[in-house]
C-alpha cells in the first residue's frame, strides 16, 4: 500500500490539474461593453475551420438588437468572423459572418437550455453549416467568403461584438449567460463528428484554439465556474472512496436544466476519472 502512495498523490495531482484547466463554464452576468474575453494574438490563417462550444443564455426582451457569441476581427474587416443572436420581429436567428458574408439561420437558442453548437465552413465552395445539439440545421443555402481564407494578425473575443479590432464593443449587442468548451478547429467537421462531440464535454481540445486557453483573457465580471455544468465526470473523493454524492448532484442539475445527462458520456475525451482508475490498478499490479 505505501509503494502506490506516491503514484496515487502524483494521478490526484493530474487530475486536479486536468479539471481546473478544461472543467469550467464563463458566466456573464449582465450586458457590459468590460465583461468580455479578448485574445489578442488572434487566429492562423484559415482555409477552413469548425467552432464548437455548449451555451445557456435567454431571451433578453429588453435588446432587440441581438448579443454576439464569438467575433474575430481583422485590421480591414471587424465581422472577419462573427457568431450572433438576434430577432427577427417573432423569430430568433443565429446570423453568421464571415469574411464579411453573412446568413441568417431560424433557431431558437435563447430559451435557459444548454445547446451544443457547431459552425463549419470552407473556403473552397463557400460551404458552411450550423449545427445545433448534433443535428445540421442548415448548410450552404449561400457561399460565404466563398475562395478567400480567414486571415491571421487579428482579433479574437467572446461575448462582444467588435466595431473595430480589439474594441468598439457596443453594451446592447453583449452576451448574457453561460459559454464553456469552445474550441476552434482547422477543418469543417463532417455530420458524424459533429454528432460524436454534442455528446461530449470534449476535453481534447481545438488544434486552433483550445478552451484552457482562453481562462488568462477573461476580463471585467465574467466569473469562472468549476465544475462545468457539461460535465457528467464524478469526483476524485468518489474514485478513492466511492463517494455518489458529487454524480448524484450532476443528475440533479441536468434534470432542472432540462438535460439528458446520459447525452455527455461515452465519446472520445480525456476522462480524468478513467485515467485515475488506470494509473490505480496498473501500479497495484
Amino acid at each position: 500500500m505505501k509503494l502506490i502512495l506516491p503514484t496515487v498523490f502524483l494521478a490526484v495531482t493530474s487530475i486536479a490539474c486536468c479539471m481546473t484547466l478544461y472543467t469550467y463554464d464563463l458566466h456573464f452576468p449582465k450586458r457590459d461593453p468590460g465583461n468580455v474575453v479578448i485574445l489578442q494574438r488572434g487566429l492562423p490563417r484559415l482555409e477552413a475551420f469548425s467552432i464548437v462550444f455548449w451555451m445557456r443564455t435567454t431571451d433578453d426582451e429588453e435588446s432587440p438588437s441581438g448579443m454576439a457569441i464569438v467575433s474575430y476581427a481583422v485590421r480591414d474587416s471587424d465581422n472577419e468572423i462573427l457568431l450572433y443572436l438576434h430577432r427577427y420581429g417573432e423569430s430568433r436567428q443565429m446570423r453568421i459572418y464571415i469574411g464579411e458574408d453573412w446568413d441568417d439561420v431560424e433557431v431558437d437558442l435563447c430559451n435557459g437550455i444548454w445547446h451544443h453548437v457547431a459552425v463549419t465552413w470552407s473556403m473552397a465552395r463557400g460551404r458552411w453549416a450550423l449545427y445545433v445539439d448534433g443535428e445540421r440545421l442548415q448548410t450552404s443555402s449561400s457561399r460565404l467568403n466563398l475562395g478567400k481564407s480567414i486571415r491571421t494578425g487579428g482579433c479574437l473575443v467572446v461575448g462582444q461584438d467588435q466595431d473595430s479590432a480589439c474594441g468598439g464593443f457596443e453594451p446592447e449587442q453583449g452576451f448574457i449567460g453561460e459559454l464553456t468548451g469552445l474550441n476552434i478547429f482547422d477543418h469543417d467537421m463532417e455530420s458524424a463528428e459533429v454528432e460524436l462531440l454534442s455528446h461530449s464535454c470534449s476535453y481534447t481540445g481545438g488544434n486552433v484554439l483550445m478552451w484552457s486557453q482562453l481562462r488568462p483573457a477573461v476580463r471585467g465580471d465574467v466569473r469562472m465556474l468549476s465544475p462545468s455544468a457539461c460535465s457528467s465526470l464524478e469526483s476524485i473523493n468518489h474514485v478513492l472512496t466511492g463517494n455518489n454524492d458529487y454524480a448524484e448532484r450532476a443528475e440533479t442539475d441536468y434534470a432542472l436544466d432540462g438535460i439528458d445527462s446520459r447525452r455527455f458520456r461515452g465519446a472520445q475525451n480525456i476522462n480524468p476519472v478513467s485515467m485515475a482508475k488506470d494509473t490505480l490498478v496498473k501500479d497495484h499490479v
